[in-house]
């Protein structure tokens, strides 16, 4: 009862988002904050659906991609300065503290991180 009670509630949130000439997916996004916000527990029903609506959503937005329009000197020139600024943040943040392979006041390093090891302190 309660997963028709979401997808309603979802299903009205659409048609009252797109009456006001947004798309309906503003209005699902709406209603499942709202949901969330009332403490409805995702059921796996639900969790299902969610699943398989956003893979229809991704393949929809892949269906309507234009591969040329990702080629623009632009796109690739904003996107390299947010890969190499990515990149570099992380090195330092990790690199000032030694993250690497030790551990500073407690708290895992990187090494420690990215497999999931600890260290053994003797």
């Amino acid at each position: 009862m309660q997963e028709l009670l979401c997808l309603g509630a979802a299903y009205i949130a659409g048609l009252i988002a797109s009456r006001l000439f947004f798309p309906p997916l503003v209005g699902y996004l709406v209603a499942g904050y709202v949901l969330n916000i009332l403490k409805l527990d995702a059921l796996d029903t639900l969790t299902h659906f969610a699943d398989v609506g956003i893979e229809l959503l991704l393949f929809t937005v892949g269906l309507k991609l234009d591969l040329s329009s990702l080629l623009r000197q632009e796109i690739l020139r904003v996107g390299g300065l947010h890969l190499i600024s990515c990149i570099g943040c992380s090195f330092f943040y990790f690199r000032r503290a030694h993250y690497w392979r030790t551990s500073v006041r407690g708290k895992p390093g990187f090494f420690q991180y990215c497999t999931g090891s600890q260290s053994v302190r003797r």
